[in-house]
This record gives structure tokens, sequence and C-alpha cells, in this order.
């Protein structure tokens, strides 16, 4: 793991959750769902950081949401904002296979 980068995303959650609001994408959301109905399914999110807003929009659709990051800290928020998505602490460079 980048122990270095990992402390920057880490400090970077408070900011986040200072400024979540500023971070509505709903809008691309929307679009991109547009056409799909009332399809579900799961979603494994690298990066997932504190689980919006993606996550949180596809959990809110029904979906099964699998998130992966490195920063604890960012997992505590998605822990928070989207506690029904599992939440997985690791790199995603080293992630070779999930079963979820």
């Amino acid at each position: 793991m980048n122990i270095p980068l990992q402390k920057i995303y880490d400090g970077f959650a408070q900011t986040y959750e200072k400024n979540r609001e500023l971070f509505d994408m709903t809008e691309v959301f929307n679009s991109f769902y547009e056409g799909r109905g009332s399809k579900k399914g799961k979603l494994l999110d690298l990066g997932c950081g504190a689980g919006e807003p993606f996550p949180r929009l596809f959990i809110d659709r029904g979906w099964n949401v699998t998130g992966v990051d490195f920063s604890g800290k960012m997992l505590e928020l998605a822990t928070k904002y989207a506690p029904e998505m599992k939440t997985i602490q690791a790199d995603m460079l080293g992630v070779e296979k999930f079963d979820f």
C-alpha cells in the first residue's frame, strides 16, 4: 500500500465531509441511468471514498454495492453515509478477485 498517499486521503476525509453537498452528481447519474428501467444489480466501486455520490445513488435504487478504498477515514464516512454498502479496506491495485 502507498502509505503517504493513504495519509493524504485520510486527511482529505475531513475536508470532504465539510463540503460533501458540493458533490451533487445526480444529473450525471440520472443521465446514465435513463433507459435502464428498474434493473438492479451489483456494483463494485474501486476507490469508493465516502460512499457518495455514486454508491449512495445505486444503493437508493436497490443495488448491492461493495466499496473498496485504502483510506480508513474515507471508509468511516462511507459507513456513515452509505451503511448498506459492504466496505473493504484495500489498495485497488492489489485486488485480483472479488466474489460479491
